[in-house]
């Protein structure tokens, strides 16, 4: 988002500085201050919990109405970053955010539907990051979840996790030039089994032709067999002939 929601540069990513939830879960009005670390301990059953999940609820625009308190219409939480505050509100026929500035401006955004919208997503930073066909909220973690990316059931799995880390330490790069290796690696496999199918096929089709060489040999003028016949007997009958028909002396003698 531009800098008309910014009370300050942000490019160092300031941390929330309050939170105010009204209807939410078993909160039901509470404002809490936060710092550069900020720790809620308490009794089970305090809304620890619910207070992390209003938060995340209004960083990610999260769909339905269960979490609004028993007897309420609408659900508020309203986040505090950089002397710019951002109401979230939900109700059943509510889905809306208001940016209200230090000077009194304000800015409403009426039913975002199940996104928060995306000015307001890149300003405040605490949204889900898509990894492929998986969206991952790397800012929130509930008391029930696994060890940050290790994989279990519901879609994370070890490529997932791969591809999250290479993403984060700027390895995707490299994790890019694997998987091309492997498309490479793959093609060449595919085209030396081709190549060898080929070669199986061209060598049958030579079979019937076996044994050409040794035929050409024997068949070559200098070892070819000599036929002779004798002429002689035929020529003398032709002299005889011409004698009978007076018309000898135009016939050579035979030796």
């Amino acid at each position: 988002m531009g800098p008309r929601y910014r009370g300050s540069n942000r490019q160092g990513q300031t941390l929330l500085e309050a939170v105010a939830v009204r209807n939410f879960q078993s909160l039901e009005s509470v404002d809490v201050a936060l710092g550069t670390f900020t720790v809620v301990v308490g009794p089970n059953d305090l809304g620890k919990s619910a207070l992390l999940r209003a938060i995340r609820s209004a960083a990610e625009a999260s769909p339905g109405v269960e979490f609004i308190t028993r007897g309420q219409s609408v659900a508020r939480v309203a986040l505090s970053l950089d002397g710019v505050k951002l109401l979230w509100e939900k109700g059943a026929q509510t889905n809306r955010y208001t940016v209200l500035r230090p000077d009194g401006t304000r800015q409403v955004f009426e039913k975002v539907g199940r996104s928060v919208p995306d000015d307001l997503s890149e300003w405040l930073a605490l949204g889900k990051v898509d990894f492929g066909d998986v969206s991952l909220n790397l800012n929130f973690a509930d008391q029930d979840d696994p060890p940050f990316l290790v994989p279990f059931p519901g879609g994370i799995n070890e490529a997932h996790v791969a591809k999250v880390l290479g993403d984060l330490t700027n390895l995707s790069i490299l994790f890019k030039a694997v998987q091309e290796a492997n498309r490479q690696r793959t093609t060449s496999e595919r085209t030396a089994a081709n190549a060898e199918s080929e070669a199986a096929s061209l060598q049958t089709q030579l079979e019937p032709y076996q044994g050409l060489d040794a035929r050409r040999t024997e068949l070559a003028p200098d070892t070819a067999p000599t036929v002779s016949v004798d002429l002689r007997p035929r020529f003398r009958r032709l002299q005889l002939f011409a004698r009978m028909s007076s018309v000898g002396g135009w016939l050579p003698a035979l030796p």
